[in-house]
């Protein structure tokens, strides 16, 4: 019985706790009619949660009656959250506040030593220094927006394709022991995806695509307002898809898939063994220079006709496989990865031209489409943010 009364209450905090943070500012009485709760128990919640400093009265509002009502808000600055995500080349890492106000973002190399342990290492000291100044019992957390496949359950980084040997890596106990906070792993297009939902283009959209692009490609899916995982989080390996007979090797030992055939790295791949059999581009190719997606872009924008036919091939595959995604999910929107519209619009519109073409008419019939405006910031704040979700779903209790 005692059980049974803690629990309702807690729901009951987590609910108005989770009604302010979404409606903020709000008064008691637009919180009585939101949540269905009597203002009674309203205000003894509200009471509580002043005490332990997670919500401050700020400003206030005329009522219908005349009355003034004092409006509340989340109290940002009580605690705070880490998000990291990692590829095969960087680390971005940020801390955000309650409101998810970011108040700290860094950025550090991978380097040459793509060995685990270093890897682990420089991960573990971008974070370690961004927490500095901030005492630990007020960091929630470190969510970890991951390249490859995880065991979120465990904290464990099963496998990325983009990073030679990186097997079962237990960076979750790794991170825990150096930083003594919790520490959550995510695949990095749910992070994205997530980032999406919360605080970008996808803001209120409950049914959600967000197409990553760049070493590899993927997807992340917000299904009915709910994040899809799938059984054991692979739910989105869009870019493992098979569209293609024509052999390429994927990186994942499959061949055919999408990622093999349109990433980054295939294009630069396709356009390097161009240019060396003699095709003529506006991009210069030698063995010691890197060629950049960025470069690739800018030349089929200039009219570059080898850069503009190899893009224009990799946007039919990725038109497939979206068009795919979109008769499967029925999305209300899709969202393209920013590095997808560093071209201009020729790539995208070609694109959506395809999924307009091969999914179905009633899927596509109201389908919107946007591009992020979050950036590289996306994958480190939507992790970062599914640390704030677990706390406030707990009604702020640590």
């Amino acid at each position: 019985m005692v059980k049974t009364i803690r629990k309702k209450t807690e729901e009951k905090e987590s609910l108005v706790l989770s009604t302010i943070r979404e409606n903020q500012p709000i008064s008691r009485t637009k919180l009585k009619g939101l949540t269905g709760i009597r203002l009674a128990t309203i205000t003894d919640v509200v009471k509580r949660l002043k005490q332990d400093g997670l919500i401050i009265e700020q400003g206030r509002e005329e009522s219908l009656r005349g009355r003034k009502q004092s409006l509340l808000r989340i109290n940002g600055e009580r605690y705070f959250a880490l998000g990291l995500e990692f590829d095969a080349e960087k680390i971005i890492v940020l801390l955000i506040d309650l409101n998810s106000q970011i108040k700290k973002i860094g950025k550090t190399e991978i380097g040459e030593d793509k060995r685990e342990e270093s890897i682990t290492e420089r991960i573990a000291s971008a974070a370690s220094s961004l927490c500095e100044g901030i005492p630990r019992e007020k960091l929630l957390g470190l969510g970890i927006a991951d390249p490859g496949v995880v065991d979120s359950e465990k904290g464990i980084s099963l496998f990325s394709s983009l990073i030679p040997n990186w097997e079962n890596v237990p960076l979750g106990r790794i991170l825990n022991e150096r930083l003594k906070i919790p520490v959550k792993l995510i695949g990095a297009p749910k992070a994205k995806v997530m980032a999406e939902f919360r605080l970008g283009a996808g803001k209120g959209i409950n049914d959600l695509l967000f197409i990553e692009f760049g070493p590899g490609i993927a997807c992340g899916i917000i299904s009915e307002g709910r994040l899809l995982r799938g059984h054991n989080e692979m739910a989105g390996e869009l870019g493992h898809t098979h569209v293609s007979d024509n052999g390429t090797i994927c990186a994942c030992g499959s061949y055919g898939c999408l990622e093999a055939i349109t990433a980054v790295p295939a294009i630069v791949k396709k356009i390097k063994e161009s240019i060396k059999a003699g095709s003529e581009s506006l991009i210069k190719n030698s063995e010691d220079e890197q060629i950049t997606a960025v470069e690739i872009f800018q030349a089929a924008k200039h009219g570059d006709k080898l850069c503009l036919n190899i893009l224009s091939k990799a946007a039919h595959y990725l038109g497939l496989g979206i068009a795919n995604a979109v008769n499967l999910f029925n999305p209300e929107m899709v969202i393209f990865d920013q590095r997808m519209g560093i071209g201009g619009d020729f790539f995208l519109e070609e694109i959506k031209q395809v999924i307009k073409r091969q999914a179905l008419r009633f899927a596509t019939g109201s389908l919107k489409f946007a591009v992020s405006p979050l950036g590289e910031k996306g994958g480190p704040l939507g992790a970062a943010t599914l640390i704030l979700d677990e706390f406030f779903q707990s009604g702020g209790r640590m």
